[in-house]
């Protein structure tokens, strides 16, 4: 006996949970399948599915009061909507841990600036790591050095360092 847990849709996918084979599994759904149970069903109640299976996930592609009975659908390769596919391009996902195709990701980081370019920020954050290195390098020499002349070595060292780092 199957028992109806929920419907939920997250990043562009339908999702089933139902307790299943006694345990709770998580179903990839069409659209129609999660229209029909959100009216229909509520937490708890008993149904019966027909559902296939591809590369280890589980897909609903009905939901039923229970007494039809659960069978495993024959048709499970051809049916294009249990397919995954990419958001933006459409090319067919190996799982449903992401939403989008590698490539479509990648040109997504390019295009919203999410590498390591940091703008108008850039020069102040090569400032700030110099200065922090050579404070680190004369907290070292701290006992070595006379404290009066403490702020002169760092400053000559900053200098130094900036110049030979960032030219």
């Amino acid at each position: 006996m199957n028992t109806f847990k929920v419907v939920c849709k997250r990043g562009g996918k339908y999702l089933a949970k139902i307790t299943f084979e006694g345990e709770d599994k998580w179903f990839t759904a069409t659209q129609a399948v999660y229209n029909y149970a959100q009216k229909n069903f509520e937490e708890g109640d008993d149904v019966d599915i027909e559902y296939n299976t591809k590369n280890g996930q589980y897909f609903v592609t009905k939901i039923m009061k229970a007494g039809s009975g659960t069978k495993k659908s024959e048709t499970s390769e051809s049916t294009s909507s249990d397919k995954l596919t990419c958001s933006v391009c459409g090319k067919e996902l190996k799982n449903d841990k992401y939403d989008k195709c590698y490539e479509c990701n990648q040109k997504a980081r390019k295009s919203s600036g999410s590498s390591k370019s940091y703008g108008k920020d850039s020069e102040a954050i090569k400032k700030e790591s110099v200065l922090h290195s050579c404070a680190i390098a004369v907290g070292a020499l701290a006992g070595q050095i006379d404290p009066n002349s403490l702020s002169d070595y760092l400053e000559s060292l900053y200098d130094k360092m900036y110049k030979k780092l960032f030219g």
